[in-house]
């Protein structure tokens, strides 16, 4: 505790408090634009896009659409060496899928995690749904979730 006086003085002075207690003006500045593209026709139309692109993902592996639509598509590995060696694999092959390894997930848990967007075009999904059915994991996902 300290006198009003002295607490004031570190208040208004103390460059790590004065810029650690508010928010920057551009992270509000781009919240605002978030927001009112969310709501614009743009931002249904990209929602839109992102949709039919997981449903042209999961008809390109062969498996039914799930029932809730997520553009996060887990594949548990379990040992994180092999989900890091499969990552860097589909790296090879053009694909993007990091690894999930813990501390991020538990122990034993390790996963690839697929992020399907609306910039993506449908070749790119295909393809990377071809060669998970090639690589045999088309039939571990399901609904978006791995048995």
């Amino acid at each position: 505790m300290s006198k009003a006086p002295v607490r004031e003085v570190l208040v208004n002075t103390c460059r790590a408090l004065i810029f650690s207690t508010s928010m920057p003006a551009a992270l509000s500045e781009a919240t605002r634009a978030a927001v009112s593209l969310i709501r614009s026709n743009v931002g249904v139309s990209l929602r839109d896009r992102l949709f039919q692109n997981i449903r042209v993902f999961f008809r390109a592996l062969g498996n039914e659409e799930p029932a809730e639509l997520s553009p996060i598509v887990p594949i548990i590995i379990g040992n994180a060496a092999r989900a890091v060696a499969l990552s860097k694999y589909l790296l090879s092959k053009g694909f993007l899928v990091p690894a999930i390894r813990p501390p991020t997930v538990a122990e034993g848990s390790s996963r690839l995690r697929i992020s399907i967007c609306a910039s993506h075009i449908e070749s790119q999904l295909v393809g990377l749904a071809k060669l998970l059915r090639q690589e045999g994991f088309a039939e571990t996902i399901v609904a978006g979730v791995c048995r």
